[in-house]
C-alpha cells in the first residue's frame, strides 16, 4: 500500500489490502477506515479514509452514481478531501477535477491506479432528494453509508475486495459475500455501487432461507424493531421461493437506523429504512412491506 499521507499509514484508519489466490493481480480493491471529523463536531465518526486500487475509465474515475440527485453543485464530490493518485510504480499522478464528481488523470496511460482520499460524512445535514434514508448518516453508535457516496468508480470490474478497518467494538454489515470478519467480495461493479452498509455498534442478525440469506442491521435506538423486520423479510423470501422455485444465492440486507422521519429506499440488494424511535411498529410495517416488496 502506498503511504504518501500520514493519515493513510495509521493502522486504525486503513486496513492493509490482502490479496488471496482467488483475486486477479489487477482486481479492484478498497480499504476503508473511520475517524473523528472536526474537533467541534458531534461524537460520531464523520470522516472516512479510503484507499482504492482501480483502473480508470478513459483516464477518469469518480463518484458518478446518482450524483446529480443530491441537489449539491458537485454531487457526492462535495464531501471529498485531500485526494491523491499514484501509478503502478508509486509515482504521483496529477489530477484534474472536471465536474459532476469526476476526476481526470491526464498522465495515465494504462493499468490500475491507487487513489487515497477522505470523505466527510455531512450528507445527513443537507436537504436532498430522494431522501436522507438513501444517502449517508452518522450516529453516535456508528455510520450508515451508501457506497455510491463513498467509493470511487472506474472501469467495470468483478470480484472486488472491500476491507474495513474498524474501531474496537464495531462490526460491519453489508450485502456482499463474506471474506473474513470485516472483509467482503462484491461480485461486480453494480453489486458494489448499488449497495449500503452499517458499521458500528448495532444489532445484526442473519437468517437463511433455502439458498438465500437475509441480513438485518438495526441501530440501537430502534433495536426492538429487529424481530418484526426479520420476520417480515422472511415471509417475503419464503413467498418468492415458493413462487419462483428458488432464491437468489446473494444475501439481501435490510438496514434500519433511527431518524426524525419515516422513510425507505432500495439500492440493489440493500433495503434502507429510517424510523423515528417512538413510532408505533404497526405504523412502520406497511412502509417496510412496500419497500421490501419493491426490492
Amino acid at each position: 500500500m502506498n503511504c504518501k499521507r500520514s493519515t493513510t499509514c495509521t493502522p486504525i484508519l486503513i486496513a492493509a489490502i490482502v490479496f488471496t489466490a482467488q483475486f486477479e493481480a489487477n482486481a479492484d480493491t478498497y480499504s476503508i477506515g473511520f475517524s473523528n471529523g472536526r474537533s467541534d463536531d458531534d461524537a460520531a465518526l464523520r470522516t472516512a479514509t479510503v484507499e482504492a486500487t482501480i483502473t480508470p475509465r478513459d483516464g477518469k474515475f469518480g463518484l458518478w452514481r446518482a450524483a446529480t440527485d443530491t441537489g449539491l453543485y458537485h454531487g457526492w464530490a462535495t464531501f471529498v478531501l485531500d485526494i491523491e493518485a499514484f501509478d503502478q510504480s508509486g509515482d504521483s499522478l496529477a489530477l484534474k477535477y472536471l465536474s459532476n464528481g469526476t476526476w481526470h488523470a491526464p498522465g495515465w496511460s494504462r493499468g490500475p491506479v491507487t487513489i487515497q482520499y477522505d470523505v466527510l460524512l455531512q450528507h445527513d445535514r443537507f436537504p436532498n432528494e430522494p431522501g436522507d434514508d438513501e444517502l449517508a448518516a452518522a450516529r453516535s453508535y456508528g455510520v450508515y453509508w451508501t457506497t455510491r457516496a463513498l467509493l470511487m468508480e472506474g472501469a467495470p470490474a468483478s470480484n472486488i475486495a472491500v476491507d474495513f478497518s474498524l474501531p474496537d467494538g464495531w462490526q460491519v454489515t453489508t450485502p456482499w459475500k463474506q471474506n473474513g470478519d470485516s472483509s467482503f467480495i462484491a461480485s461486480d461493479s453494480d453489486d458494489l455501487f448499488d449497495a449500503a452498509f452499517l458499521a458500528g455498534q448495532h444489532l445484526a442478525s442473519v437468517q437463511t432461507f433455502g439458498d438465500g440469506e437475509a441480513r438485518v442491521a438495526i441501530g440501537p435506538p430502534i433495536a426492538a424493531t429487529e424481530s418484526h423486520f426479520r420476520e417480515l423479510l422472511g415471509r417475503f423470501l419464503e413467498y418468492y421461493s415458493t413462487l419462483i422455485g428458488a432464491l437468489q444465492e446473494e444475501a439481501i440486507l435490510l438496514v434500519a437506523i433511527d431518524a426524525s422521519f419515516l422513510g425507505g429506499g432500495v439500492m440493489g440488494r440493500t433495503i434502507s429504512l429510517s424510523v423515528p424511535p417512538q413510532t408505533d411498529i404497526n405504523a412502520v410495517l406497511p412502509l417496510a412491506a412496500y419497500v421490501i416488496a419493491h426490492e
